[in-house]
């Protein structure tokens, strides 16, 4: 800087007089006429200025962003808003030769809500308008105050009804359903229904001990009420292929439509319309601009709560790890990790031990690399997202953007996962190789063929795409109509808010690491296990709690049976911490408590054995029975076997009038053989009848005090 005459000027000599003025200035402000003292004062000023400006233009961006988002919440992208009453009844059609039909939705995950949106259109497609009105309904909408008069404006009902966990409803619909079977059960309407026509899709998992036992829940108390079944209950099973049994039901539920409501077959509703299921990309002509705001957006690509919020599902918490450690030793040849988050900094997370904590997780760096290869597309490359105008409720709303086209697919893009029917259509319509496009086409319609290729090999999207490597869709495609959605996966916390050593400022999470191989010869490895397995200390990870009923009794004295091996002991290890808190911070006198667990070798997967050793030492647990099941190569020995062993102090606890017995873990075959050990010690050490001992185990299950948490 130079202050005095000397300076050179600018344009037309102004230089000067600005130099003097600025000296003058300079000299006013520092009390010094000193020419170096005034020239770094100025130096100063110059950079605080910069560091507010360079401040001020990236809370610019800041805000540019987070208006985008909330154009795009309204536009359907964020919490949708309470619904009224008006809204919710049936409105009387105009003309009374107009069909309207409701399709209730109770989901988990999203999928009964897809499907129910799906009907709607698909139903204006093949009926037409003058014929019908139709429109989707979420059963968390629908609450106990409201149910009787909504539900009795219905004259054509369909359900759509998810069961997860233990034979729960949905979150979202549990309140509706227990209105529903209390209101049936109770006996006082039996003829409320009685104008309503309907029918019922259960979406399940024959792997679970009540299969679909929402649905039948919800079928059995619409017919208890009076409904008029149109068509035998449909329950659809994940465990082989859910899309089909939709398909299945949706071609039978026209058959009865047309059947009891005399309607027309107008258009074809298998038509899919790719373009209408896709989105629009938005254009910005300033590449810098847009460079900026993809950096930014990327930071925060979630829409995240802050820390004095609830995180939720749809705005999770980014969460730092504080660790990850391998469970398993050397010598086994799989694996399981512990991880620790440190929510210490998010006052609005809290939880209580038997909760599940939601964990946002992205798809590995290799399988991001291999579909932005098959999209033909840089994964630098920044993209954002429009939902259009026209665009139907079944396709998703927009995730945040401007992000670059490697995070999203990271983020967002179920490829793992087998394609949906549509999903193949939309890869045929994209095919420049006509082979390509007709194999795809009878895929998409020949069910025979897409269940010998798709369905019973378990084959993923990504697989899909490598063999028809000429179906490029177009980005928007591929998001809208072609990738499912990423869903979050649900751990059981294995930690307590009350442990002694942590408090509540950690969660923790105990993850078998999911990889085996597949009918095709693919090496699956599961998408949130594996990228938890590969997770850093200070990495950020978007995470929710989600509430659950399986908890210690109240009455802590109450006996207890807890019966978890391999991961399964994970709500244990909280049950344990809490336990502990109350023995030795509260000097409480505890009930006894049995401690089942297993593993295959006592040297390879006897995860936690410390702290479970410590807890009986400490009289935490009063007994602990581990299974092996693979050390002895002769005698293969479970969870099930010890129960057995231990036969009359389990009985003890099944009697007492307190007692609770608590079980999770793997659904297909332990759960099971875990509720057969309990029949045959009740009729063993009891003496009662098979038709008794399955009473008394009804019993504990209504009275809560028999519960599960499996999957």
């Amino acid at each position: 800087f130079s202050f005095g005459a000397g300076g050179g000027g600018g344009r037309g000599g102004g230089g000067t007089t600005y130099q003097n003025l600025i000296a003058t200035k300079m000299e006013e402000f520092t009390g010094t006429s000193d020419a170096l003292t005034n020239a770094c004062a100025f130096a100063l000023c110059a950079s605080v200025v910069g560091l507010v400006a360079l401040k001020l233009s990236r809370r610019t961006m800041t805000m540019m962003i987070e208006r985008s988002a909330t154009r795009e919440q309204e536009r359907g992208g964020g919490r949708k808003p309470k619904t009224t009453l008006k809204e919710l009844k049936c409105p009387s059609a105009s003309d009374d030769e107009k069909v309207a039909i409701t399709f209730y939705y109770g989901t988990q995950t999203g999928t009964a809500e897809r499907y129910a949106n799906t009907l709607v259109e698909d139903a204006q497609k093949r009926y037409g308008l003058k014929q019908i009105f139709a429109r989707a309904v979420d059963c968390e909408d629908v609450k106990p105050d409201v149910c009787e008069e909504v539900l009795s404006s219905e004259k054509c009902a369909v359900f759509l009804q998810s069961t997860y966990g233990d034979g729960d409803p949905t979150d979202g619909s549990a309140d509706f359903c227990r209105w529903l079977e209390e209101t049936a059960t109770d006996g006082r309407m039996p003829d409320m229904l009685e104008d309503m026509h309907f029918c019922t899709f259960g979406l399940g998992n024959r792997s679970y001990e009540h299969f679909n036992a929402a649905a039948k829940q919800v079928d059995k108390a619409i017919s208890g009420l009076g409904g008029k079944k149109m068509m035998k209950i449909t329950l659809g099973d994940d465990d082989k292929s859910l899309e089909e049994d939709f398909e299945e039901f949706k071609e039978a539920l026209w058959r009865q439509l047309e059947k009891t409501f005399q309607l027309k077959a107008e258009g074809e509703e298998g038509d899919f319309d790719v373009e209408k299921h896709s989105y629009a990309i938005r254009k910005e002509e300033d590449a810098e601009k847009v460079n900026e705001l993809t950096k930014i957006r990327e930071r925060k690509s979630f829409e995240m709560s802050r820390g004095s919020e609830i995180p939720t599902q749809a705005k999770p918490y980014a969460c730092p790890i504080k660790s990850r450690k391998e469970l398993h030793a050397g010598k086994s040849d799989r694996s399981c990790v512990h991880v620790e988050f440190d929510v210490s900094q998010c006052k609005g997370l809290t939880y209580e031990i038997g909760d599940h904590l939601g964990v946002f997780a992205e798809n590995a760096p290799d399988v991001v690399d291999r579909v932005c290869k098959l999209l033909k597309v840089s994964k630098q490359t920044p993209m954002e997202l429009v939902r259009r105008d026209d665009a139907p409720k079944s396709l998703l709303p927009v995730f945040p953007g401007p992000i670059s086209v490697g995070i999203a697919v990271a983020r967002y893009a179920d490829v793992l996962s087998m394609p949906r029917k549509t999903a193949i259509k939309a890869l045929a319509s994209f095919a420049t190789n006509k082979k390509e496009a007709k194999e795809l086409d009878l895929l998409a319609v020949d069910k025979a063929k897409y269940h010998a290729y798709v369905a019973d090999p378990h084959r993923s999207l990504l697989e899909v795409m490598e063999k028809f490597p000429s179906a490029v869709p177009t980005l928007g495609a591929f998001f809208g109509c072609v990738a499912g959605r990423l869903q979050p996966r649900y751990y059981s916390i294995s930690s307590s808010p009350k442990d002694v050593t942590n408090g509540s400022g950690i969660v923790t999470a105990t993850v078998a690491v999911v990889k085996h191989k597949t009918k095709t010869g693919r090496v699956h490895e599961g998408v949130c296990s594996t990228f938890l397995q590969n997770v850093r200390e200070g990495d950020r990870v978007p995470v929710f709690v989600r509430k659950a009923t399986f908890k210690l009794p109240k009455d802590v004295k109450a006996p207890v049976i807890l019966i978890g091996p391999g991961t399964g002991y994970a709500p244990f290890r909280g049950f344990l911490q809490e336990r502990e808190y109350l023995l030795k911070s509260k000097k409480q006198e505890l009930g006894e408590c049995m401690l089942f667990f297993g593993c295959r070798k006592e040297e390879h997967d006897y995860i936690y054995r410390d702290e479970m050793e410590n807890a009986l030492s400490e009289k935490v647990i009063t007994s602990l029975d581990v299974a092996f099941s693979r050390d002895d190569p002769k005698k293969k020995v479970y969870v099930q076997d010890k129960i057995q062993m231990k036969a009359k102090d389990v009985y003890k606890i099944l009697r007492s009038p307190n007692g609770a017995v608590y079980v999770c873990g793997d659904a297909k075959h332990m759960s099971r053989d875990v509720n057969r050990a309990l029949l045959q010690v009740l009729q063993r050490e009891g003496e009662y009848a098979i038709h008794e001992a399955e009473e008394i185990i009804r019993r504990l299950v209504v009275d809560k005090r028999y519960m599960k948490d499996v999957w």
